[in-house]
Parts: C-alpha cells; sequence; structure tokens
C-alpha cells in the first residue's frame, strides 16, 4: 500500500508461496526503465524499509543504481527504438 501511494507497482506474494505468517514483495524491472526511474523507485524503497523496519542490512553508504548495475556488468543504455546505442 505504502508503495502504491508513491506511485510504485509492486506484487505482494503470499502464501503459498511463502510461510504461512510470511509476505514477500516482487518488483518487476524491464530494459525500458530509465536509470532515473531505478533511482526514484530505490528511494522509494528506502524510505519504505526504514518506515516499516524491514530492511535486513543497514549499508551506511547507499550503492547507486549505476554502480550496482556496473559491478553486475549489465548497464547497457538504449534508444527510443530499444536498440541498443552504438549497435
Amino acid at each position: 500500500r505504502l508503495c502504491l501511494e508513491r506511485g510504485l507497482a509492486v506484487v505482494v506474494v503470499g502464501f503459498p508461496a511463502t510461510g504461512l505468517f510470511l509476505t514477500r514483495m516482487r518488483i518487476c524491472l524491464s530494459a525500458a526503465h530509465t536509470i532515473e526511474e531505478l533511482k526514484v523507485a530505490l528511494e522509494i524503497l528506502d524510505e519504505i524499509g526504514d518506515k516499516c523496519m524491514i530492511k535486513y542490512v543497514k549499508n551506511p553508504k547507499k550503492p547507486q543504481v549505476e554502480e550496482v548495475a556496473q559491478a553486475n556488468g549489465k548497464l547497457r543504455h538504449y534508444n527510443n527504438t530499444g536498440k541498443r546505442n552504438g549497435a
């Protein structure tokens, strides 16, 4: 509900896909999302994680979207046609 109020769509997963008293949140990413959209989503999730006290790890240095993507070797830039720039 808190994500939806902030304009972030997520899917809540409950029993039987999780334990009886547990839930999970599924986040779907797409190549169509921009870096800016991902930054906003991370800010929203960070705020809600603090508010609900549900973070597994509190990292004093918050990684930037670009750092995470580059560390995974998956940062690619696409143009409006859906093709990778330079391709």
